[in-house]
């Protein structure tokens, strides 16, 4: 297996939210912030459950996608996501994959919406053009995207709809709830040792 990066498509941006999902994510993929390369024997076993449903080896692109939209959960657009996948998942008619479901939705091109690009795209972007603008910033170069990159996408959905996966997301709120607390007391890193807060 070749060594996996955990990073998104593009530098994850000065955040709070945006940042401790991709903390997370690579503490959970046996990563750490300063070593991108790590390759014990775990790296890539996190990895490889969650996409375990595609049909060849795990390589790089598929962990730069599921940083990518791990990442795109920490921002307002990606929170909502978080919001009406669980509205599905406690929904009656009781849907198995509720976040796969919601992803269907968002990620389906309407000609309204994002300059009619589907969400996939804009989240797997690295180019934007130098000449075109709208009033929701910079137009991206649409990727060419396989087959392969929407299985990758879709495994990461059908892995937050379990029992894992929401665990995953509980923490990250958890930490962006307290984060934002302490932040907003203007409470010292002493303080919050001192108290016990769990950051």
């Amino acid at each position: 297996m070749s060594k996996l990066s955990h990073t998104p498509m593009r530098p994850v941006r000065d955040l709070l939210a945006e940042q401790v999902f991709a903390s997370e994510w690579l503490s959970l993929m046996g990563a750490t912030l300063s070593d991108f390369d790590y390759d014990g024997p775990e790296n890539g076993e996190q990895l490889s459950h969650i996409m375990q449903y595609l049909p060849g080896p795990i390589t790089d692109r598929h962990s730069k996608i599921a940083a990518s939209i791990i990442v795109w959960l920490g921002t307002n657009c990606g929170l909502a996501f978080l919001m009406e996948a669980r509205r599905l998942m406690n929904s009656p008619t009781r849907i198995r994959y509720p976040f796969l479901a919601q992803w269907s939705h968002e990620n389906t091109r309407h000609p309204c919406v994002n300059q009619n690009i589907r969400l996939i795209e804009h989240l797997l972007a690295t180019e934007y053009h130098s000449d075109v603008f709208s009033p929701f910033g910079q137009t991206p170069v649409v990727p060419d995207l396989s087959v392969d990159d929407y299985d990758a996408a879709e495994c990461l959905m059908r892995w937050l709809s379990t029992k894992d996966g929401l665990a995953f997301v509980a923490e990250c709120e958890r930490k962006i709830k307290v984060q934002n607390e302490v932040k907003h007391l203007g409470l010292s890193a002493r303080s919050v040792e001192t108290l016990g807060i769990r950051l």
